[in-house]
């Protein structure tokens, strides 16, 4: 089987070939003068030697790269589905306006083919001050912000939406290819209400929507995945989402510990479960927020 990756980019000279899958060597070239190949290309070059291929290069100045390699692999039966990885079909609730702060276009387009199918409404902005105009504008449900743009980056423009009366409750989720838990703690700091690591699952990024905004995310069952069959999470009535979301309000948390427990012996264990994920990692405000929102869907 062979692999290959091929580019239109800035291309490597001839005499320059030998030499990039050399540790930490970075041609001295002007037209290098913010690329390098680092530890990437030594890594992968030695990676596919020890899996029995030889990774292989072809370029031309301006016109682009070629990186390829083969292997020799065993045929496999086609692998099922990972049991307990349900596939999310569709998305119950009010429809949600969400907001994709991020530089990137090929970024914005993975969100935007993740979640338009699924009904969110959409909008985009390219980086922090365009973020922050679009927040205004649109009064987005959620915003999903990516943390290191150019400019006004992504921890500034959390903390001037978070300024904002109008934006104040208003689900942010932090975006950062740094899953250090530093940098989380200082997303969390500047008002984002939860963190995404990059590359992120798409499952992980759903569960954060929909507790965030009250959303029942509906899942194709596996046993029945052929006919359609949805299996939704199971809300307790409106009156017990009211109970809890007063005791949320007084950020009395043995109490909705207990209210977690007995919604889990009338039969909404999934429900509990996340009422207790978030008590525990004290996000009264993300809980007071999803509670609202499922009342007000009930």
């Amino acid at each position: 089987m062979r692999f290959l990756v091929e580019d239109t980019g800035i291309g490597i000279r001839p005499e320059h070939l030998g030499e990039i899958f050399d540790v930490f060597h970075q041609v001295h070239d002007p037209i290098y003068a913010s690329q390098g190949t680092g530890l990437g290309l030594a890594i992968a070059e030695r990676l596919v030697r020890l899996m029995g291929g030889d990774l292989r290069v072809e370029s031309e100045p301006d016109q682009g790269s070629r990186f390829w390699f083969d292997l020799d692999l065993p045929e496999v039966a086609a692998a099922s589905r990972a049991a307990g990885q349900p596939k999310v079909v569709a998305v119950r609730g009010s429809r949600r306006r969400l907001l994709v702060v991020e530089d990137d276009p090929h970024s914005r387009g993975l969100f935007r083919d993740l979640l338009l199918p699924l009904g969110f409404e959409l909008y985009e902005a390219a980086d922090g001050e365009e973020g922050l105009r679009q927040a205004q504008a649109h009064r987005p449900d959620a915003v999903l912000m990516d943390m290191r743009m150019p400019g006004l980056d992504g921890l500034e423009a959390t903390r001037r939406i978070r300024a904002l009366p109008e934006l104040e409750h208003t689900l942010i989720i932090a975006v950062s290819a740094s899953a250090f838990e530093h940098n989380r703690a200082r997303c969390l700091e500047a008002g984002a209400d939860d963190f995404l690591p990059k590359p992120f699952r798409h499952e992980r990024l759903l569960e954060l929507l929909s507790t965030g905004l009250g959303l029942t995310l509906v899942y194709a069952d596996a046993s029945a995945e052929d006919r359609g069959a949805p299996q939704a999470l199971q809300v307790p009535p409106a009156e017990c989402l009211q109970t809890m979301l007063e005791a949320a309000r007084r950020g009395d948390r043995e109490r909705l510990i207990e209210q977690a427990r007995d919604a889990e012996e009338l039969g909404y264990a999934r429900f509990a479960a996340d009422v207790r994920a978030l008590v525990e990692g004290f996000k009264m405000r993300k809980l007071r927020h999803w509670l609202e929102s499922l009342r007000d869907t009930s």
